[in-house]
């Protein structure tokens, strides 16, 4: 086998190997999984998720002591989203064919405070009884076919975990029209419109301050 550089990454499906130096010995590769690795992955999925569930929550909160108000308290879709988010991590994922359908099964559960806690010893026997099954519940992808062409389209039919949480997040950040960007714009056209009555008010207590001089003068 040749290869324009040193790095190969054709010879062993899913694996990329680095060429350092040359050899006159046969070299030994041992490819093996990192179980480490993984339960951290695991746990920054955890932290992460909860982080998010902590950043909704300030947008929908409201601070009696200062009066502070979040930026979307009230917002019915922030409470759908949150609602939405929570269905992803708890719920059964009817679209996975593997032998886990759901985050609970590896241990990844939601616990105290209504945040995700990680059953480590779980989850790694859940990775060796069926480690594709476990990456499937994060990163599964599953498109409808053209009955036409038999080709895939953009439409996803079934989805991870992880995909679906991607999307959900798509709704809540989006530049165009997601949750917070429509929000920023309600606020932005209160502030407006309040710009406009007081430049309103100051237009007529300018009017009646001339029309009061003018009286004043006459007197």
């Amino acid at each position: 086998m040749t290869s324009r550089s040193n790095t190969v990454d054709n010879l062993i499906d899913g694996a990329s190997i680095s060429l350092l130096t040359t050899s006159d010995d046969p070299i030994q590769i041992t490819i093996s999984d990192d179980p480490a690795a993984l339960v951290s992955a695991a746990e920054s999925f955890v932290s992460s998720f909860n982080g998010l569930v902590d950043s909704i929550n300030e947008f929908d909160s409201y601070n009696a002591d200062t009066e502070e108000r979040g930026l979307l308290l009230g917002d019915s879709a922030i409470g759908r989203l949150r609602t939405s988010i929570y269905n992803a991590v708890i719920g059964a994922n009817a679209g996975l064919t593997g032998q886990f359908n759901s985050l609970a099964q590896v241990g990844i559960r939601v616990g105290q405070g209504a945040r995700l806690q990680l059953d480590s010893e779980q989850f790694q026997a859940a990775l060796q009884a069926d480690p594709d099954g476990v990456r499937d519940l994060f990163t599964f992808e599953q498109f409808e076919v053209d009955p036409v062409t038999g080709e895939e389209t953009d439409v996803l039919v079934a989805r991870g975990v992880g995909v679906e949480i991607d999307e959900l997040l798509e709704r809540l950040t989006d530049s165009t029209d997601g949750i917070l960007e429509r929000q920023v714009q309600i606020l932005q056209d209160q502030i407006d419109l309040n710009n406009r009555r007081i430049e309103q008010v100051n237009e007529t207590i300018e009017d009646k301050r001339a029309r009061l001089e003018r009286e004043f003068n006459n007197l």
